[in-house]
């Protein structure tokens, strides 16, 4: 009977170590596959630092603190392009101005960005609160439910609108 285990127990530590050998195998060629993608693309365009010696710095803050509350939603990529930015630099001007409390926000993990009032974020805690935990299914219901996303413009509308304006 013990051996029986003992061999048991062999079989599951080999079968163990056969799908840790396939998953660093699926591993290495989902990376080498990464690879060979990213040599695929081109850069045609990349934004620039910021001067901080521009005089109109503060002027250009409070645009972009305005083209936040003004979109809504927006990707990052997009609202980089649009303020001549590297994505990581509005990354960090977000977090910055989050943090000063001038916007308050939600970044998700497919590159977007989400301005949500005081009053909207407040809306959600409350919620979030009374029900106590809950699946990120119900909070997306919650959210959806207590966030006004009426008049909520992309990028790349406010970008025909700033065009439009400018002719």
């Amino acid at each position: 009977r013990r051996q029986k285990e003992l061999e048991e127990e062999q079989r599951e530590k080999e079968q163990e170590e056969e799908e840790r050998r396939k998953k660093e195998e699926r591993e290495r060629k989902e990376y080498e596959e990464y690879l060979e993608l990213k040599k695929a693309f081109t850069i045609e365009e990349e934004g620039h630092d910021e001067n901080p010696d521009d005089a109109n710095n503060e002027s250009v803050l409070n645009q972009f603190v305005e083209y936040i509350k003004a979109a809504k939603f927006m990707y990052l990529d997009e609202l980089a392009a649009q303020f001549k930015l590297r994505t990581q630099d509005v990354i960090d001007r977000l977090k910055y101005l989050e943090e000063s409390g001038a916007i308050t926000g939600l970044f998700d993990d497919r590159g977007k960005y989400i301005y949500l009032t005081r009053d909207e974020m407040d809306r959600v805690t409350k919620a979030i609160r009374q029900r106590g935990r809950i699946s990120f299914s119900d909070l997306s219901k919650i959210s959806n439910e207590l966030i006004d996303f009426s008049g909520t413009r992309t990028v790349n509308d406010k970008l025909l609108e700033t065009d439009d304006t400018a002719s």
